[in-house]
């Protein structure tokens, strides 16, 4: 299966990749580090390089894909950490969409988003 794990290389994406390699998955990581490059290369997988706030890259990154997994991750640097969390949720779910991914944690964001940012509504077909 391929596979698309956000969360770069933190405590819970590095051992569900190593799991998953393990599995014989093939499996992308998305970080926004690029000097995280040669460490994820390290754990058998395909960096992705960028920003969750980029809604061009993230649904690239999610492209020919059967399943992801998707956490929001802690932005200290953000100004408004409600603004950066309802970006990257809404750029996640847009991707599943429009990407028809249909193993994901999508019916369990999309009811945390709505339940969190009532006054937006994702694009949802």
């Amino acid at each position: 299966m391929r596979i698309t794990v956000t969360g770069s290389l933190g405590n819970v994406s590095r051992a569900l990749v190593t799991q998953l390699v393990k599995g014989g998955h093939n499996v992308n990581v998305i970080s926004s580090d690029k000097n995280k490059v040669d460490v994820i290369k390290q754990l058998g997988v395909t960096p992705l390089i960028g920003s969750l706030l980029d809604t061009v890259f993230v649904e690239d990154s999610f492209k020919n894909v059967d399943a992801v997994f998707t956490m929001v991750p802690p932005n200290f640097m953000a100004d408004d950490y409600y603004e950066f969390s309802k970006t990257v949720q809404e750029n996640y779910i847009n991707a599943i969409i429009k990407n028809g991914i249909k193993k994901s944690d999508k019916s369990i964001l999309i009811h945390f988003y709505r339940s969190v940012f009532p006054e937006v509504n994702p694009i949802i077909s």
